[in-house]
C-alpha cells in the first residue's frame, strides 16, 4: 500500500512539474521575461509537493 503511494506521489510530482514547463513557456511566448517563467515553475512544484506530502 505504502509502495503505491509513494509511486502515486511521484507520477503526480512528474506532472505537475511538465505543466508548470507548460505555463511558463506560454508566459514567455506572451512577452513575460524569462525570469518571471521560471519563478513561476518553481511556485508551482513547490505547491504541488506540498500538498501530496
Amino acid at each position: 500500500m505504502l509502495k503505491k503511494q509513494q509511486k502515486m506521489i511521484k507520477i503526480s510530482q512528474k506532472i505537475s512539474i511538465l505543466m508548470s514547463e507548460k505555463i511558463s513557456v506560454i508566459l514567455m511566448n506572451k512577452g513575460f521575461c524569462q525570469k518571471y517563467g521560471k519563478s513561476s515553475i518553481s511556485i508551482k512544484i513547490r505547491i504541488e509537493i506540498t500538498k501530496y506530502k
